[in-house]
């Protein structure tokens, strides 16, 4: 998620608003300000959680072979560029402690 706030410029650290605790959401004061109104279902087939496994990470593709698509809990920003008017959308997905059948694999899943 990249805010609407950012001014031009400003460096862009894309994973440090990847997710949203779903726990802190509204303690958090980039994600509070979106809950009322910029709420979003974002669509996946599925998504790649990693474990390191002897000094490299192996990536585990997580899925419901009983769905085709997952919904999963989101807020979005819009930043608009002042000169242009073009509008940038970004989202981040809301996560939850993990179900106890992915728990060897990662602590956090989405909502």
């Amino acid at each position: 998620l990249i805010p609407s706030y950012t001014k031009p410029g400003d460096p862009h650290n894309y994973f440090r608003m990847f997710n949203a605790r779903s726990e802190t959401v509204l303690s958090n004061r980039v994600f509070a300000r979106l809950v009322r109104r910029k709420r979003c279902v974002v669509l996946l087939q599925g998504f790649y959680e990693w474990k390191k496994v002897a000094k490299k990470s192996q990536p585990y593709y997580l899925h419901d072979p009983n769905m085709k698509t997952l919904y999963v809990a989101g807020l979005y920003d819009e930043l608009v560029d002042k000169e242009t008017g073009s509008v940038l959308r970004t989202c981040t997905m809301m996560t939850k402690d993990a179900s106890k059948s992915i728990r060897w694999l990662h602590d956090r899943q989405p909502l």
